[in-house]
């Protein structure tokens, strides 16, 4: 079936394959009750899986349990007594259901344990019998394969599944210019994959009303790769295509006037990746070369000085074409536990070494050539060394953790051009600063975070959404970045604050986890800001954050 599962017979030999049970839903685990008259199975079809018994005779279904959490993997008696799982707030439990009968219509109360209260007629079940068996049990004992045709054998043929549509909608706020509406922005996962997952694809596209965009294609190999593999490696291929937008305002200074123009930021990048397994398995090592090249346009504006004003065509600037090899290795050691997404316990790592081949025209110098102007870039080429580490500590109480935390990273060689700094404000770094405040060609920063659970077994829904466990946290965090002529003044900046994580799945099945944070910056300190040509303040403020993600992947 297209979304879950069917339930179907077939002889021993393989022959007579025959659907029996299939619909929209997710049918499974039907056993025979002993007479052989009705199948009993586990169906969503309502939304949350429950017993169903099916007539064999006349076809009919009709719905025997109707729990909260979910019945599964019934068995059944010789007594005509069901033996099944359930999920409950405590975990799967194992139930008997004495004496079953069959739900009426629009009958919703829920089946007791025992199922002592009173019910509809009883399931039909007389006791198993040595004339009526379920199987024959002799022939089976008995059975030669041999007498069966041998099976064609043919190529292996990618068949993918349908393509899975997850539309969304983003808050987002990176570009400070944007108000109200421009800052929400909707958009489209999709993604599929061959049944053996060899292949697979994931996309994504986002746009705003200021017609800003987000799209990316990850197009995923999990097969042999030639020469890789003759060497005893299997890494997993891909190729990533994105493409990104952001306008904002400048100023235009012509002879006798300056003028507001729009301008718009875009980046086009082309990744080749290999994923391999690396030491062990929490280990994984990544090569990745990356092409990116960055394009300022202008928009169309009017000369005011020209008699009549003239219209002046919108043109664009490429100032930076980089080329990127990177070697990463990174190490997730977290401990298996019901609480590891949300407070894990364990460790992670990651070291990364990178060449960069930049063509960089950051000065804006031109010069005239016979098709007109061309920019004039400088070679900037450089290494780049990034660390860092997470350890998550038991600390004082079960499912509370310590997590130390450090970052360093270092540009070698000679200082390079601000554009190419480490940064360490924001939601991924130090939260009481904004991203682009702390950055230098040089960084360091270190946290503490000590976390707690407030409810580890909520357990209700609302609308889609199933609420699982809410934790806490409170952190602090020390840090700084230095580089040429971008130092920032007054040495080490420190933050602190507190975070709330819910935990939480849509639908039963995709992770849906909250955040909020609120973070004060200790330091004031006054940075300047080039683009702008003026000088920014920071630090000594509330900054605060939210978010709707599949995971808690930014400490």
């Amino acid at each position: 079936m297209k979304d879950g599962r069917s339930i179907a017979e077939i002889r021993p030999d393989g022959s007579g394959l025959r659907f029996i049970i299939q619909g929209n839903g997710d049918s499974r685990t039907g056993v025979f009750t002993p007479d052989g008259s009705r199948i009993v199975f586990s169906s969503d079809r309502t939304g949350i899986f429950n017993l169903y018994s099916y007539d064999v005779s006349s076809g009919s279904i009709a719905q025997v349990t109707n729990v909260l959490g979910g019945a599964f993997c019934p068995a059944v008696n010789a007594s005509g007594d069901i033996i099944y799982s359930a999920y409950t707030s405590g975990g799967y439990k194992i139930y008997r259901l004495t004496n079953p009968g069959l739900l009426a219509d629009g009958d919703f109360h829920y089946t007791p344990a025992d199922g002592s209260t009173g019910r509809p007629p009883a399931l039909p079940a007389a006791p198993a019998s040595a004339t009526s068996p379920q199987f024959d049990w002799a022939a089976l004992r008995s059975y030669d394969d041999r007498g069966i045709p041998p099976a064609s054998v043919k190529p292996y043929r990618n068949i993918f599944t349908s393509i899975t549509y997850v539309p969304f909608i983003r808050v987002d706020n990176y570009n400070p210019k944007n108000k109200a509406l421009d800052l929400i922005k909707p958009g489209l996962y999709l993604f599929s994959n061959d049944v053996l997952e060899k292949i697979g694809f994931f996309a994504g596209a986002a746009i705003n009303r200021q017609m800003e965009r987000d799209l990316f294609l990850q197009f995923f190999y999990r097969d042999k790769v030639p020469l890789l593999y003759s060497l005893g490696l299997a890494p997993q291929a891909s190729v990533e295509i994105y493409n990104v937008t952001r306008k904002t305002g400048n100023e235009i200074s012509l002879p006798a006037s300056t003028i507001p123009v729009s301008v718009t930021y875009d980046l086009l990048e082309f990744d080749f990746a290999l994923n391999q397994a690396f030491l062990s398995q929490f280990g994984n090592l990544e090569f990745r070369y990356a092409h990116s090249r960055y394009t300022s346009i202008i928009d169309n504006f009017i000369d005011p000085e020209t008699n009549p004003p003239s219209l002046i065509s919108s043109s664009g600037d490429l100032y930076l074409i980089a080329n990127t090899m990177n070697l990463t290795f990174k190490l997730d050691a977290i401990v298996p536990s019901s609480t590891m997404e949300i407070n894990p316990a364990g460790r992670r790592m990651m070291l990364r070494i990178g060449r960069e081949l930049n063509n960089f025209n950051g000065d804006g110098q031109y010069e005239m050539t016979s098709s007109g102007l061309r920019p004039v870039y400088k070679t900037v080429n450089f290494t780049r060394l990034e660390m860092t580490w997470h350890e998550y500590l038991p600390f004082l109480f079960r499912n509370h953790t310590l997590t130390a935390s450090l970052r360093g990273g270092t540009i070698i060689g000679p200082r390079v051009d601000e554009f190419f700094d480490f940064y360490g404000g924001g939601l991924i770094g130090m939260k009481g600063y904004p991203f682009y405040s702390i950055g230098g060609n040089d960084i360091a920063v270190g946290g503490l975070t000590y976390r707690f659970p407030i409810s580890s077994n909520l357990d209700f829904r609302f609308l889609q959404i199933y609420f699982d466990k809410l934790y806490a946290s409170f952190y602090g965090d020390i840090g700084n970045a230095w580089g040429e002529n971008n130092a920032i003044p007054g040495g080490w900046k420190g933050d602190a604050g507190a975070e709330l994580r819910l935990e939480s799945y849509s639908f039963y099945s995709y992770p849906t986890r909250f955040f909020f944070d609120a973070a004060y910056g200790f330091n004031r300190f006054d940075r300047y800001v080039r683009s702008a040509n003026e000088f920014v303040t920071y630090g000594k403020e509330w900054r605060f954050y939210f978010g709707v993600l599949f995971g808690f992947d930014l400490d």
